[in-house]
């Protein structure tokens, strides 16, 4: 799935926690939250570049949460979503999350992927960040509340590790294409617990 949206111009790169925790979210957000993120990584690099996708188990302390308005403290699953691309100016990280804003010229984008990439943090009680310099590339670090709840499948470790694995995999276009959508699922799989 991602490599299909991603284009092979793009390189992409995984950094896996193999004990990542749960989240408590619906996977459709998750999906489209993704997605929203990737797509606009793939715009910001149109001659092509880096897409690092990276997980990490991580507690957020008080000094965190004051320096990071609407951030709570806890232990969260941070899913960073990292490009290579242009990145952005101060004028566009004010309005970023704004409905309808858009860099991008008529017909080519709403501007509603990054609020509601937003809207799906804020409902599942997570918290967004970005990082971003012009001409540096853009990080998003969305952070989600660990959830106290198990899932009835395959651990999430043993789902990340398999996924790794697979991606590793050197192989031809089309069979890159089937891993990836497998990668996809196995990603997102391993970090829900339903709601």
């Amino acid at each position: 799935m991602l490599r299909r949206v991603m284009g092979e111009h793009i390189e992409l790169r995984l950094d896996l926690t193999p004990d990542l925790q749960r989240v408590q979210t619906d996977p459709a957000q998750l999906h489209q939250l993704n997605m929203n993120l990737v797509l606009n990584a793939q715009d910001a690099m149109p001659q092509g570049g880096v897409l690092t996708i990276a997980t990490a188990n991580v507690l957020l302390d008080a000094g965190f949460a004051q320096s990071h308005p609407g951030s709570q403290v806890g232990p969260h699953v941070r899913l960073s979503i990292q490009d290579t691309g242009m990145g952005m100016d101060s004028e566009t990280q004010v309005r970023l999350f704004e409905p309808f804003f858009t860099t991008k010229r008529p017909g080519k984008g709403t501007g509603l992927g990054l609020s509601t990439v937003y809207g799906i943090v804020k409902q599942n009680k997570g918290y967004v960040a970005v990082e971003t310099a012009l001409g540096q590339g853009t990080t998003f670090k969305i952070y989600f509340p660990q959830s106290s709840k198990t899932a009835q499948e395959t651990p999430a470790r043993d789902q990340l590790a398999a996924a790794q694995t697979e991606a590793r995999k050197p192989s031809s276009s089309r069979k890159t294409k089937r891993r990836s959508e497998r990668l996809h699922v196995s990603l997102w799989n391993a970090m829900v617990t339903r709601a």
